[in-house]
């Protein structure tokens, strides 16, 4: 009860002229905007902030991106559009995934399904970045088999992949924010 009544407090206290000063309402907070105070979905920027680091070109690559959530999926083909790549979306309607990711340079799986990219859908020259997790037996595991991993050229691990990177920027884009609203 006593928790209760301190929320209720909280409540009484912030009135509509308090926060209509305290919050931006123009601000867009996807990734399908060019504004400059825009902050794009923490795991997409994660993949883009990876896939910099570690020198992938972008321009002219495809990139099949196996999700279409609005947290991964959706946005990062628009930034990755940005960066002159061609990206395709994939889920559970698309009729070959498994053509589309061999046609892909670079595949990004954040279907959140634990392994369902095999080894037969990648090749030899394939970059794979697992955005998924998932919970099997107990154990962490992300949307790429063990076996396509080890084809691949490169492949992000689950645990201890995008999912670092990801705390990392929404830590980048909390700083960001405060920064921005103190000026």
């Amino acid at each position: 009860m006593q928790r209760d009544m301190g929320c209720i407090r909280l409540l009484t206290m912030l009135d509509e002229k308090t926060t209509g000063r305290k919050t931006q309402t123009d601000v867009r907070v996807d990734a399908t905007t060019d504004m400059p105070t825009c902050f794009a979905p923490c795991t997409a920027q994660a993949v883009m902030e990876l896939i910099s680091y570690y020198g992938i070109e972008l321009n002219g690559k495809a990139v099949c991106i196996i999700g279409r959530s609005n947290v991964a999926g959706k946005p990062l083909a628009m930034l990755l559009l940005k960066e002159n790549a061609t990206p395709t979306i994939c889920h559970t309607k698309t009729a070959d995934i498994k053509k589309a990711c061999l046609d892909a340079d670079i595949i990004i799986a954040s279907a959140g399904s634990a392994g369902m990219l095999k080894t037969d859908m990648v090749n030899e020259a394939s970059v794979l970045i697992d955005v998924g997790i998932n919970l099997v037996g107990g154990r962490l595991t992300g949307d790429v088999s063990r076996e396509a991993c080890e084809r691949a050229a490169m492949y992000t691990p689950v645990p201890g992949g995008i999912g670092a990177v990801t705390t990392a920027v929404l830590l980048m884009h909390t700083v960001e924010a405060a920064e921005k609203a103190q000026v």
